[in-house]
């Protein structure tokens, strides 16, 4: 189970000794809101739709998926680039 925090997303099991979860996610990355519902698509199915609207670092606007990489780290998967 994953609870909602003011700034974050995080594992029930987060706070337990032993067999802890480290999943733990901003409700905002890179600039884009994250809401519950592709939080639990990204536990369910390690992956959440394809979201637009993030910024980067340069400032430019992105598309990508996240992605439930090992140990609750949470990645980008970024779509093929065109032409390629």
């Amino acid at each position: 189970q994953v609870f909602e925090g003011p700034e974050s997303y995080l594992c029930e099991r987060s706070q337990l000794e032993g067999k802890r979860c480290t999943f733990k996610t901003g409700k905002q990355v890179l600039q884009r809101d994250i809401d519950r519902d592709q939080v639990k698509k990204l536990l369910n199915a390690r992956k959440t739709d394809l979201l637009d609207k993030f910024v980067s670092r340069a400032g430019r606007p992105f598309s990508a998926w996240l992605v439930l990489e090992d140990k609750g780290k949470v990645g980008f998967e970024f779509p093929p680039r065109e032409g390629n």
